[in-house]
């Protein structure tokens, strides 16, 4: 399949459903406009387009998946958002511009990031009290969602980066870190589109898998091009001596690249479960970490 249509068609499909949940309004127009400008800047949609394929998997219709998928963009969004305060990373560029609190300022930077993250749990929320009819299914699965974003997933991989920030660190920390702060969130967006479309048991757990080692080599790709990447290519300045952990400062850029093609691979064997033909995107879209410059 030629994969740069199929994720230049589905980003499309995700930015037009954005623009539906989150409608500009005139009042409070800075809000809006800070909004627009950060969640419609050129995102990759990268996890909603995992749910999407996921759909797909089982023949699942994909109307029926948009809500969850936009949610957990603006999740996603919001964690980029934090990461770059002054506080934080204080970065200068995000997806190419500058950086949102650059523009709007701290205040309504930190404001919009609770609204997309308060947002998007309530689309997903919304999807999984939509299709899911086990109660205690539902309970479980919502408890498990809210833990990951917050206090032992993607927060506390954030706050493990901070603080491990211009230390000598092991790999089993680094692995730990990325395990939080990156791969979580792939994994429960996965078992949330698993579980949207009825899929469970041995195939359940080889999506959550999957989308466990793709995380894991999404933020190895992420390390190398942000030591060796262009800005052009990553939206975010090049790192010569990046002060966070990172795959390339622990075990160098040569065992870093092996590590990715292992997870990599480990990713595709993950969904073996799974028809070659029906998982092809999926395929496509782990092996393409391999060369990424996006």
């Amino acid at each position: 399949m030629i994969m740069k249509s199929y994720l230049n068609k589905r980003k499309g499909l995700m930015d037009e459903y954005i623009k539906i949940v989150l409608p500009f309004q005139e009042s409070p127009k800075r809000l809006h406009e800070a909004t627009w400008d950060c969640m419609l800047n050129g995102g990759k949609r990268i996890r909603a387009i995992i749910m999407l394929a996921i759909a797909d998997l089982v023949g699942f219709p994909l109307d029926e998946m948009l809500n969850s998928a936009a949610g957990i963009e603006m999740i996603h969004t919001s964690t980029l958002i934090l990461d770059d305060l002054p506080s934080m990373d204080d970065a200068l560029l995000r997806r190419g511009k500058p950086a949102l609190h650059r523009v709007y300022g701290e205040a309504i930077t930190i404001l919009l990031a609770n609204v997309l993250l308060i947002e998007g749990i309530g689309l997903v929320f919304k999807n999984l009290t939509k299709t899911v009819d086990d109660t205690d299914e539902l309970v479980k699965l919502s408890a498990e969602f809210l833990s990951t974003v917050g206090k032992d997933g993607i927060m506390l991989g954030q706050f493990l980066d901070l603080t491990l920030s211009n230390k000598e660190i092991k790999l089993k920390e680094i692995e730990n870190v990325h395990a939080k702060k990156t791969a979580a969130l792939f994994e429960i967006s996965a078992k949330v589109a698993a579980v949207v479309s009825g899929i469970s048991g041995a195939e359940l757990k080889a999506i959550v898998g999957y989308a466990h080692y793709l995380g894991m080599a999404f933020q190895v790709s992420d390390d190398v091009l942000a030591v060796n990447g262009s800005t052009s290519n990553t939206g975010k300045m090049a790192l010569t001596q990046d002060k966070r952990p990172n795959f390339i400062v622990v075990c160098g850029k040569k065992d870093a690249v092996q590590r990715l093609n292992g997870y990599i691979k480990k990713a595709v064997e993950s969904i073996k479960v799974f028809k070659t033909k029906d998982a092809e995107p999926l395929i496509e879209l782990v092996k393409g970490l391999k060369n990424r410059t996006f």
